[in-house]
């Protein structure tokens, strides 16, 4: 099952999937990158265990390589329904730069509403 498709994905990339997951039964299914010109893996996330309650899991891999433009998830052998809610895909990008003093960052915060 493709989930997103046409997001171009960068190669060293982490990325984080974060979602609540349920199932009608318990199982696993698999979530991956990939280049869809000749179906070539470019990562693969940890296995994620369903239980038939609600459970926020949160599991990260980075992209291994070029022209990956669609995430998916392989439900394999799981024989079941499938609840998701809450699901995102990211990336984190360090900001690089010097903290505020507790100060300069509630003059920041606040603007505007004082």
């Amino acid at each position: 099952m493709i989930f997103f498709s046409d997001c171009p994905l960068l190669e060293g990339t982490t990325y984080f999937l974060k979602m609540n997951i349920k199932g009608s039964v318990e199982g696993n299914i698999g979530a991956a990158f990939q280049r869809p010109t000749d179906y070539a893996g470019r990562g693969d996330f940890p296995s994620i265990a369903i239980t038939t309650d609600w459970k926020e899991i949160k599991v990260s891999t980075s992209c291994t390589g070029d022209g990956a433009t669609r995430f998916l998830f392989n439900l394999g052998q799981y024989a079941g329904t499938i609840y998701i809610d809450d699901l995102s895909l990211y990336w984190e990008k360090s900001s690089n730069s010097i903290p505020l003093p507790p100060e300069e960052k509630k003059d920041t915060l606040m603007m505007g509403y004082e």
